[in-house]
């Protein structure tokens, strides 16, 4: 007699089988980005009806996948980077957000024939970005971080916008009728109460975890905040997802820092990792497993147009934006423009949404099949091109001497990771020691000539020397300050102290990063 439930877990252990081979062969074989394939991949799924009784709804995107994917993406944001593109962010996250819902819904009204009720909940559906695999690329091509932050800091502000925007509207239709006061006063209620939820929760979060030093309950504690923040959120008809997003900055920019040893943070940082690789792979195969390919096909030509209406509505707004930040001083390069208009990707917000538009509302059917249709175009087209745009525009390309310094870096970290290992061994006595002197010696040899060669590199190239301390003085500075939340688990140190010296750091930092601002626009400027 089987178990209960043992079909639900065969499908899921064969859907992260099969995100497993398409992992390889992207990796290995077929050089596309990782997500698009796995959208590839549960096309055929469907196609073949190889799954039937494992689908998408709303709950489980919004509920169940969207907390970790979201806190994930948050922990990753450095708050510094954040700070200097603050004011593109959230151009392109709130009025960019809600232009963009306006713009297309007046197209969406002219292409589809719906109402403008409808029209615009369709705008605010598509609105929201999930640049997945467009941030997999920046990460292999090795991008610039501060254009890196500026689209996924869109994506996990405006994913929270647009879900409010889209409550709000989806309550215009099937529910009583909300001027445009009271529509204000929802979203305000919604965005404020959910980020001060997040951040209320995160900083308790991060003071809880200077007081613990093991990593498993540390691990567990980031999870509980990741659904935690959500839930608290919801249950006051606020922003699950901006608490999330909040929550997650604390938690990997505070929290992180001050409050985890270095083991624990490499513990969080290779969990994380691994939940959001298993997410999305099983988001990314669910999409592409159900999607309707026939009524997708029925309705190609909408379907065409409101992508292309779509993507110049997104080219208008990030101009724009453009033209503003430059006359504010805060100007972004010639060449991120495109990056971050194409980079807009749709996925699993829209997919979402359109799946918990009630029965009761007209044209659901025809609206879905278009989101579906939209969602599927962004992802090949824009997925699938979003790498050569990298490489025409010149983004992403490291110099000969950056690809030098990182493999001697690659080298000497081996290296120490080698004679760490040779004496612990040595220690527990399963290498003689003259065996283990004579290794180590070959190996400082080895480290001594490397160092030379580091030397020499950093010292005739100026623009890799700049790279190069930058990431070491950040990597510096986070070391004191784990130190410092390390002094005061163990009670070495007592609190005013601590404070005292965390703050003569931060201190420091900022004047360092405000001769760096001065420093990047006189470039600007010039």
């Amino acid at each position: 007699m089987e178990t209960p439930g043992i079909d639900l877990l065969t499908t899921l252990m064969s859907l992260l089988v099969v995100s497993s081979v398409v992992a390889i062969l992207t990796r290995n074989l077929i050089r596309i980005p990782y997500t698009v394939a796995l959208v590839l991949a549960g096309l055929l799924i469907g196609f073949a009806r190889l799954i039937e009784d494992f689908h998408l709804s709303k709950e489980l995107i919004l509920v169940l996948f969207m907390p970790p994917i979201l806190f994930e993406g948050a922990l990753n944001i450095d708050l510094k980077t954040l700070r200097h593109q603050m004011s593109g962010v959230l151009l392109l996250a709130i009025p960019g957000t809600l232009l963009s819902t306006y713009l297309l819904g007046v197209a969406s009204h002219y292409i589809l024939g719906l109402n403008m009720a409808l029209a615009f909940l369709l705008g605010a559906i598509l609105s929201p970005t999930d640049p997945v695999s467009v941030l997999a690329l920046f990460r292999e091509q090795t991008v610039d971080r501060d254009l890196a932050v500026v689209v996924e800091g869109e994506s996990v502000f405006n994913d929270g916008l647009g879900v409010v925007l889209y409550l709000i509207l989806l309550q215009n239709i099937v529910g009583s009728r909300v001027g445009l006061g009271e529509a204000v006063q929802i979203f305000t209620w919604q965005v404020l109460v959910g980020a001060g939820s997040g951040l209320g929760l995160g900083y308790l979060c991060h003071r809880l975890l200077g007081k613990i030093d093991d990593h498993l309950i540390e691990v567990t504690v980031s999870i509980l905040l990741s659904f935690g923040c959500y839930i608290v959120a919801e249950r006051f008809h606020a922003s699950g997802v901006m608490a999330v997003v909040v929550a997650g900055i604390i938690i990997g920019n505070y929290g992180r820092v001050f409050s985890m040893s270095p083991g624990t943070r490499l513990a969080l940082a290779h969990f994380w990792e691994v939940i959001a690789f298993v997410i999305n792979s099983l988001l990314f195969l669910l999409i592409g497993i159900d999607l309707d390919f026939s009524s997708i096909i029925g309705q190609a030509l909408d379907i065409g147009m409101v992508f292309v209406a779509m993507t110049i509505i997104r080219f208008l707004i990030v101009w724009s934006i453009a033209a503003l930040l430059r006359v504010s001083k805060r100007a972004w390069m010639k060449s991120w423009k495109p990056v971050i208009a194409w980079g807009g990707l749709k996925g699993s917000i829209p997919i979402a949404l359109a799946l918990g538009l009630p029965l009761s509302v007209p044209h659901r059917q025809d609206m879905v099949s278009v989101i579906f249709g939209v969602v599927l175009l962004s992802l090949l087209l824009q997925g699938l091109s979003f790498k050569l745009l990298l490489k025409k525009l010149g983004l992403g390309r490291s110099s000969l001497d950056e690809i030098r310094l990182e493999t001697m870096l690659c080298r000497l970290m081996e290296i120490s990771a080698s004679m760490r290992h040779l004496g612990l061994e040595c220690g527990l006595g399963t290498i003689p020691r003259f065996v283990c002197r004579e290794k180590i010696h070959e190996l400082k040899q080895e480290r001594d000539a490397l160092e030379i060669e580091l030397n020499g590199l950093v010292s005739k190239s100026p623009e890799v020397r700049a790279s190069y301390l930058e990431r070491l003085d950040l990597n510096i500075r986070r070391t004191r300050l784990a130190a410092i939340g390390d002094g005061l688990r163990r009670g070495i140190l007592k609190e005013p102290v601590a404070a005292s010296r965390r703050a003569e750091l931060q201190k420091e930092e900022k004047e360092n990063s405000t001769v760096t601002d001065n420093l990047a626009g006189e470039e600007d400027g010039g």
